[in-house]
């Protein structure tokens, strides 16, 4: 590119000028026969186009060169490199490709703050998507994963105690242990099973570090019965859990509901026949005998209980046998008042019953002038034998309890120690209470006859039976 060489040219401060003032327009060849003049192309305009070519020209850095006729465009394409380390720019098409969508990217430097991360951010239409991983991030992750990962596998080759050529006969060396995201579960790779090399999922949970946890330092399979096994705690424990294959588990499961569906129809045939044997109204509105609603086998007690609205009983029961002397109990109740226990044996039609009360006894301690005895309760019925040195007008108390109504009192005397006491009738100074009674002793040895003076107290043998309070 150059400027015009020829005859009448200027330097460029004489170079003629647009005018400032008159109309713009387009040039035209005219029309001699419409009188239309052709357009007079002044030296101004010319100049104005060389102008801005050269300008274009010169703005690249380029230098004019008359030889050169490809000068604009070589301006044009360096000028538009120039921002993209001086290559000429290919500009990226947006959209049009396949399964490509019109959608708008907005692509720039990511800046949060007002500050620079390093990043690209992009965003399509208004969806702001984030910013782009660089290579340094890349970098970075792969670092810090090969890190974790050499870690985990020195974890792991300190947890395997079989050799690193798995030539142990038994164990198989865990030479590889992942997490699959499509299983969903974690997979080791054992390469003394069958086919080496081979992955078992397994079934995995955490080790937590609280109290009732225990780490697990190995983790094998046993190939004799397929089993896992694994090792808690410290290798050298030597603390070995076995897990079972899914089929031993399964046939576990399958025995189970077995004997749940055997053990529910055994429990609903006992409650047929326990149903069958109670003969008292279900609503348990019987006013002597009760309902026996529920019947078990206590472990602790290691006797039945019977419960009788909601109140337990244990028993201490015996088998029936079917030997000659013995017959079957067809029913058997509590009376909660008296607290006896009424069995119906033979056909329960028959209505033959024995009842049975609680019986229970003791022995009565001596205690100044009561000098012992023994005691025996029947259901409620109280029976005090006693031995204590009287005297006329004394009072005895019943040392084994008071009764709830006035009990039947007998007793006898012996002589005293200086043998004048020959005779001594037993009667009352005062009828018997429910808590006491007084005895009225009287010698009848001739001249000596008398009352029995404290000071020379008889011995009385005291029997006293009644409804216990």
């Amino acid at each position: 590119m150059e400027l015009i060489i020829g005859t009448g040219t200027v330097v460029e401060a004489s170079r003629d000028t647009m005018p400032a003032t008159g109309t713009p327009g387009w040039a035209t060849d005219g029309d001699p026969a419409a009188t239309i003049p052709a357009t007079d192309f002044p030296a101004s305009h010319y100049n104005m186009l060389v102008a801005e070519v050269v300008q274009v020209i010169l703005d690249a850095g380029l230098t004019l060169d008359r030889t050169n006729w490809g000068q604009l465009s070589a301006a044009i394409q360096k000028m538009i490199a120039s921002p993209y380390g001086g290559t000429v720019f290919t500009p990226v098409q947006q959209g049009g490709g396949a399964d490509q969508g019109g959608n708008k990217i907005y692509l720039g430097w990511e800046s949060v703050d007002g500050a620079s991360t390093g990043r690209l951010r992009y965003q399509i239409d208004s969806s702001d998507i984030g910013p782009i991983a660089n290579y340094s991030d890349v970098t970075a992750e792969t670092t810090r994963a090969k890190a974790e990962e050499a870690a985990l596998q020195t974890q792991i080759d300190g947890c395997v105690p079989t050799p690193a050529d798995n030539s142990d006969p038994v164990n198989g060396r865990v030479t590889e242990f992942l997490y699959n995201k499509s299983l969903q579960q974690f997979v080791a790779f054992c390469p003394s099973i069958t086919a080496a090399g081979n992955g078992m999922s397994l079934i995995g949970s955490q080790t937590f570090g609280a109290t009732g946890f225990s780490s697990l330092s190995n983790f094998v399979y046993r190939e004799s019965d397929g089993a896992l096994q694994a090792n808690v705690g410290s290798i050298s424990a030597a603390v070995i859990v076995d897990f079972a294959p899914v089929s031993s588990v399964d046939t576990v499961q399958a025995n189970l509901t077995t004997e749940q569906t055997a053990r529910t129809n055994a429990d609903a045939t006992l409650q047929t026949q326990i149903d069958g044997r109670v003969i008292t109204p279900a609503d348990n509105s019987d006013a002597t005998n009760g309902n026996i609603d529920t019947l078990i086998y206590n472990k602790t007690l290691e006797q039945p209980v019977a419960f009788n609205n909601g109140t337990g009983y244990a028993l201490p029961f015996s088998q029936t046998y079917g030997a000659a002397g013995f017959v079957s109990i067809a029913n058997m109740v509590m009376n909660t008042s008296t607290g006896g226990l009424t069995i119906n044996y033979g056909n329960m039609s028959d209505g033959t019953t024995h009842t049975y009360l609680p019986a229970s006894q003791g022995t009565i301690a001596g205690n100044g002038n009561l000098q012992g005895g023994t005691w025996t309760k029947t259901g409620n019925q109280l029976r005090q034998c006693f031995q204590q040195l009287a005297w006329d007008g004394c009072t005895i108390d019943y040392p084994a309890g008071d009764y709830a109504t006035t009990p039947t009192v007998t007793f006898i005397a012996a002589s005293s120690a200086d043998g004048n006491h020959l005779s001594v009738p037993p009667c009352f100074n005062t009828l018997p209470t429910t808590t006491s009674f007084s005895p009225h002793l009287a010698t009848f040895a001739g001249s000596t006859d008398g009352t029995i003076p404290e000071n020379n107290p008889v011995m009385l043998h005291i029997v006293v039976e009644g409804t216990a309070a």
